[in-house]
C-alpha cells in the first residue's frame, strides 16, 4: 500500500499510522458518514471508478472539511487505487453560490394573484388587470356594432 505524504497533510494522519491500522481512517468521518461510504462501496459495480463528496474532520481539528473521494479497481483487480482530496473551499463557494442563486429566484418571482397550476393556469396579476379591460372593450364594440347593425 502506497500512501502519499499529501495526505497527512490533508487528513493529519500519518502513513506510518495508516499502515499500522487501516481502520484509522474512520477518525475522519462520523458514524453516518461510515454507513453512507460504506453503501456506496457496497452498490459499487466496480467496472467504473466511484467518486463521492463527504465530510470529515482533519485529526485534531474541530473544523468541519469537504472531501472528495474517488476508488478506482487496480488493472489487475486485485486491489483498489483510492485518491482523497480536500475541496473545502471549492465546495463552500458552491454553497455560496447556490444560495445567491436561490436568492436571486426568490427576488424575481412573479406575484400570483391565484395558482391553478394542477389544471395548468396560472394566472399573472397582469393578466387579471389588461384582460378585463380588453374584454370589456371587445363587448363595448359588440354591442355598438348589434346597435348600429339591428333595425
Amino acid at each position: 500500500m502506497y500512501i502519499s505524504p499529501n495526505f497527512q497533510h490533508i487528513t493529519g494522519i500519518a502513513s506510518k499510522l495508516m499502515y499500522e491500522d487501516i481502520e484509522v481512517l474512520n477518525t475522519l468521518y462520523t458514524h453516518t458518514t461510515r454507513r453512507r461510504i460504506q453503501g456506496k462501496i457496497n452498490d459499487w459495480d466496480k467496472r467504473d471508478s466511484l467518486e463521492f463528496e463527504c465530510d470529515y474532520k482533519k485529526r485534531g481539528s474541530k473544523e468541519d472539511k469537504r472531501a472528495c473521494i474517488t476508488v478506482e479497481t487496480t488493472q489487475d483487480e486485485e486491489g483498489y487505487l483510492l485518491a482523497f482530496r480536500d475541496i473545502t473551499e471549492e465546495y463552500n463557494l458552491r454553497q455560496q453560490i447556490y444560495g445567491e442563486l436561490q436568492e436571486a429566484q426568490r427576488e424575481s418571482q412573479r406575484t400570483y394573484i391565484c395558482d391553478f397550476s394542477r389544471g395548468g393556469l396560472n394566472t399573472r396579476l397582469y393578466t387579471l388587470v389588461s384582460k378585463p379591460c380588453s374584454e370589456a372593450t371587445n363587448i363595448g364594440s359588440f354591442i355598438y356594432c348589434e346597435l348600429c347593425f339591428d333595425y
